[in-house]
């Protein structure tokens, strides 16, 4: 095991002596590598430990998905009944939506973080469960139709959670204790809705402000989606346990990463709160987390019998970079990363897929083959000599790479992509997208004015406000990238549509799909 450059990546945090991580190893049971680095917190310099416990945010809907897999095998809950009768919030939508879509992220729901950015609030701004439940309740429409399609959406994992309460008539604190943690002796782990809550051995969370970091924190509650913290330790006990536990007749591992089935017959890659991809041509299951000041990165190798554990006190800390790190250290048997050819055959640029007004960068940074996509930046690898794939993407992504340009495939579909030029028509017209624009579904206004050569945007909802300098990428396409003070990259595509004045606009983000918003009256 040749561990000297994962060492060297975690003497920085001790050097440093600001935020960390704790990371853990796991091969056939027994652990090969732990370690911990840097605070927990940095006003009272108490150190990083084993035992220290992080929010792990969507690591969370693993155990979750568990949770209902156990009440299905019991018969209490039926995977793929239709939800609209049993939910309110569904109930308006005239398409079936069952638990399995919910947890396969193929449910079309608008994801709340999502809405939340859209309607102009700071993710650190208070926001109640009611009025949480009151935004997903005015939402008229579906991203796509139930299971043709996966995008990321957490307001589906939180209306399972509040179905497996409603089917035991427990709260999902008890559900998750008396089900996971206390048989497999789980003592860090609990559900910890409230970022105020105060906990025991709880590290404090992080994010980089300028030249130093700051104190992060949150404004709603979790449940299913995100609202678990645990620590390096007991998720070793959780990995531990993986190969032994079992749930309607199969593995527990194999259950949770069976990918998500499309309407197309074509298989995804992101099963029950699970994905499932590849690493260096290894099969590789697990999940991610983000939270302000939480990041983490759970893999698994089942044919290595190895898992991998990162978790971090700090928005900013790279730990798809560690748990690669990681995987290297620990399998130093395994195939040798594919190097792409070093200039893309000349194919960098910004691309779009004009069906759904997707927008995708080929580019390089620091040597490195990546693209960028929803303001998030992916690594890329040879996949063969047609096509290269998006690493660490929460579903397989591949870019097939044809003598006229690109393609992107994704759940068994491609997407013909088209590069931009920059936008060289002048900016003579920008004054007949001066104007404001409403949207029931966020009850937000969105404003347009003109500032010399540039369009800008201001975002005003019941909750707060949120400004974008605007990029004309084609004659009514602009797109917005957030500035500093978020906590996540966020990116908008805005396409102005109908004659002469506009009547209407289409938003498009990672998570929201052609929400149209109407022109009102000033």
């Amino acid at each position: 095991m040749n561990k000297s450059q994962l060492d060297s990546a975690l003497d920085r945090f001790d050097l440093a002596r600001a935020h960390g991580v704790a990371i853990a190893a796991v091969k056939d049971g027994a652990v090969v590598y732990s370690r911990a680095a840097g605070m927990a917190s940095v006003e009272f310099a108490v150190p990083n430990s084993m035992d220290t416990r992080f929010r792990i945010a969507s690591l969370t809907k693993q155990f979750l998905a568990y949770a209902l897999l156990q009440l299905a095998e019991e018969g209490v809950l039926d995977l793929d009944a239709d939800l609209r009768s049993e939910v309110p919030a569904l109930a308006r939508y005239q398409v079936k939506i069952s638990l399995r879509h919910l947890l396969e992220n193929t449910s079309g729901l608008r994801d709340i973080f999502d809405l939340l950015v859209l309607r102009g609030q700071d993710i650190e701004a208070p926001i109640s469960d009611p009025e949480i439940d009151a935004l997903l309740e005015r939402q008229q429409g579906l991203n796509f139709t139930p299971g043709s399609l996966f995008v990321y959406s957490n307001s589906g994992f939180r209306f399972a959670s509040r179905l497996a309460e409603k089917a035991t008539s427990q709260p999902l604190e008890t559900i998750l204790r008396t089900r996971i943690f206390e048989p497999l002796g789980m003592t860090a782990t609990e559900l910890c809705r409230h970022e105020s809550a105060v906990l025991p051995g709880l590290a404090t969370g992080y994010q980089a402000d300028g030249d130093t970091i700051r104190k992060a924190g949150y404004g709603l509650s979790f449940n299913g989606d995100a609202g678990l913290v645990s620590s390096a330790n007991d998720l070793v006990t959780w990995e531990r346990a993986m190969p032994g536990l079992r749930v309607l007749g199969s593995p527990l591992e194999a259950k949770l990463s069976e990918a998500a089935r499309y309407h197309n017959g074509r298989s995804g890659s992101y099963g029950l709160g699970t994905f499932s991809t590849t690493w260096r041509g290894l099969r590789v299951s697990g999940h991610g987390g983000l939270l302000p000041g939480f990041t983490s990165k759970l893999l698994r190798f089942p044919e290595k019998g190895v898992s991998i554990i990162v978790l971090a006190n700090s928005s900013d800390t790279d730990v798809v970079k560690l748990a690669s790190l990681t995987a290297a250290a620990v399998m130093d048997d395994a195939p040798p990363e594919q190097e792409l050819p070093g200039d893309l055959g000349g194919r960098t640029g910004l691309y779009i897929d004009r069906d759904r007004d997707e927008l995708l960068e080929l580019a390089f940074n620091e040597g490195r083959a990546v693209v960028r996509m929803h303001a998030m930046e992916f690594p890329l690898e040879t996949q063969d000599e047609a096509c290269v794939r998006i690493k660490y993407s929460a579903i397989d992504r591949q870019l097939a790479l044809k003598d006229d340009g690109l393609s992107l495939l994704e759940g068994g579909e491609e997407h013909g992509l088209s590069r931009l030029s920059p936008y060289a028509g002048g900016h003579a017209d920008l004054d007949r997208f001066v104007g404001q624009f409403y949207s029931p579904d966020l009850e937000a206004t969105y404003r347009f004015f003109r500032d010399g050569d540039t369009l800008k945007l201001s975002i005003e909802g019941p909750a707060g406000r949120a400004a974008y300098n605007l990029e004309r990428l084609e004659q009514t396409l602009f797109a917005g990238c957030s500035g500093q003070g978020y906590w996540l990259p966020y990116q908008i595509a805005i396409r102005f549509v109908g004659e002469g004045g506009f009547d209407a606009i289409r938003l498009t983000t990672g998570r929201t799909k052609s929400l149209r918003l109407s022109r009102s009256s000033s």
